[in-house]
């Protein structure tokens, strides 16, 4: 499985950046999230913890 961030709905509160332990959630330029498709381990603790359901799958 695969994440992405949607950047419309990404509000840049970084709680997902904060849940990832693999280090696969950093900040762009723009404020907003962005995942690493090679760090992230497809665990889905970002999807459940984003407040604003910003984090969608990809297949």
């Amino acid at each position: 499985m695969i994440y992405k961030i949607n950047k419309a709905s990404c509000v840049g509160c970084c709680t997902c950046m904060q849940m990832c332990q693999n280090g696969a959630i950093k900040v762009d330029t723009d404020g907003k999230c962005v995942i690493d498709p090679k760090a992230c381990q497809s665990c889905g603790a970002c999807v459940s913890a984003c407040p604003m359901t910003a984090i969608v799958s990809e297949q």
